[in-house]
């Protein structure tokens, strides 16, 4: 493995308000959304990096930002300002959502398209801050002892100062929220964007809106693209072979590229199978990630 960045980066976040049910506006004083987003929340401890120094020092602490502050805000606004008519179409979209996965979609496919759910994983700016400070330390990393026995992801041949180049390939794309925060970090046009997504009806609404090159899977990519970002953002707890996804991305970078990952912890590994006649259905990994026990799930989800 040549290229990799494995900066380090604190939080995600995702807001679940609570629209007022008695009257749907104005619920800003009595709503129930959940504790509020404080600083505090932001805090991560780096003890388990003391053996990995050169690592623990590409740490990048998240800030709430202005963009985080106006994602909460219209998440509030949003659930506290709802009409008849939007609480009607609401329930009309989870309807097809449960009746895709009856027709034989998976979980994960239906709520893509069917569910109007958005995620903060990171604002551009805090794209731009992992991305800069990673850079500079990328040369640092390849003297680092090995972290978690991958140290063939810590190498990389490139100056420690030159961002990659402005081509970006995004695995698992979804709605295209966190690509396009991504892509705007990176100043990547639409037109230099691809993204990888196995539902039909997802790669023709990323591509018709987003403008995005799409692919069912690095087979219809071809072997020549080389991509100066390859991205796979809450992808590896939800795929059979982690690993091999891994090395299928890691090929697909430029000599000096950078691989940007982000995975949910505790890690807790799943498969969303479609299957007609039945919702929610999950399994385990085929081959999983292999992480130390005290970082895994231990809620046993499966069915």
């Amino acid at each position: 493995v040549r290229s990799s960045l494995p900066t380090l980066h604190s939080t995600t976040m995702q807001l679940h308000p609570r629209p007022n049910r008695r009257s749907g506006l104005n619920c800003s004083s009595n709503r129930r959304s959940g504790p509020p987003v404080t600083q505090a929340m932001y805090t991560v401890s780096s003890k388990s990096l003391e053996r990995y120094t050169q690592l623990a020092a590409t740490f990048v602490p998240s800030t709430r930002d202005a963009a985080t502050d106006r994602f909460l805000a219209d998440a509030v606004h949003n659930a506290c300002n709802v009409s008849r008519a939007a609480t009607r179409a609401a329930r009309r979209s989870f309807d097809r959502f449960r009746a895709a996965q009856h027709w034989g979609w998976s979980r994960t496919d239906a709520s893509a398209v069917f569910l109007n759910m958005t995620l903060l994983l990171a604002s551009p700016e805090q794209f731009r801050r992992v991305m800069t400070a990673g850079a500079r330390n990328r040369d640092s990393l390849s003297r680092s002892p090995p972290f978690l026995g991958i140290r063939s992801l810590l190498v990389s041949t490139a100056p420690p100062t030159t961002l990659p180049p402005t081509t970006l390939l995004d695995v698992g794309a979804g709605r295209g929220d966190v690509t396009a925060a991504l892509a705007t970090a990176l100043s990547v046009p639409a037109r230099d964007v691809t993204v990888v997504e196995s539902a039909a009806q997802i790669r023709r609404r990323l591509a018709a809106k987003r403008g995005y090159r799409v692919a069912a899977g690095f087979g219809e990519i071809g072997k020549s693209p080389r991509f100066g970002v390859v991205s796979l953002f809450n992808v590896l707890d939800r795929c059979d072979d982690p690993m091999g996804l891994l090395d299928a991305a890691v090929k697909m970078l430029h000599p000096d590229g950078v691989l940007l990952l982000a995975i949910e912890l505790p890690f807790c590994p799943m498969v969303s199978v479609g299957i007609k006649g039945k919702e929610d259905v999950q399994r385990r990994p085929r081959n999983p990630l292999r992480l130390p026990q005290k970082l895994r799930c231990a809620a046993k989800r499966y069915h």
